[in-house]
């Protein structure tokens, strides 16, 4: 009776340690909140499919890179590059068994990474009519 008990627990500690895998996706999700501001307020930023107005808290995918346009009428435009980068939840997965499991789930699911820069700050230069008439100016 006594070894039924102890492989029972066993059973049920090794069984749990694979639901505990797969840390980032548990810790914070496959997605990433990214705080854009601008000076002048009142920028428009895009990734291309979607539009936000800064200031902005936007919510991006943590799987790939995103590039982000800013721009407000009068001002030049400005890009800006998010990477992804392996974040420090990965650890988790190599402290339970079974984590092999984990970053395996991690990877596919985009989880595994954080988006670096995670705030943005971005000062619109405005335009110079004069160097537009100039550069512009056929002789």
């Amino acid at each position: 009776m006594q070894f039924f008990r102890n492989y029972f627990a066993f059973l049920v500690l090794f069984i749990s340690s694979f639901c505990l895998t797969s840390c980032a996706t548990i810790l914070h999700g496959t997605r990433q909140k990214v705080e854009v501001t601008s000076n002048p307020p009142g920028a428009i930023i895009t990734d291309g499919l979607h539009c936000w107005i800064a200031p902005a808290e936007i919510v991006l995918t943590r799987k790939e890179d995103h590039r982000l346009f800013i721009w407000k009428p009068g001002y030049n435009m400005t890009s800006v590059q998010l990477k992804h980068t392996v974040g420090p939840a990965v650890i988790g997965n190599m402290l339970f068994p079974g984590g092999f499991i984990g970053v395996c789930i991690d990877l596919s699911d985009g989880a595994e990474f954080k988006l670096v820069p995670a705030k943005i700050d971005v000062t619109l230069q405005p335009i110079s009519k004069n160097k537009w008439f100039f550069d512009n100016k056929s002789n």
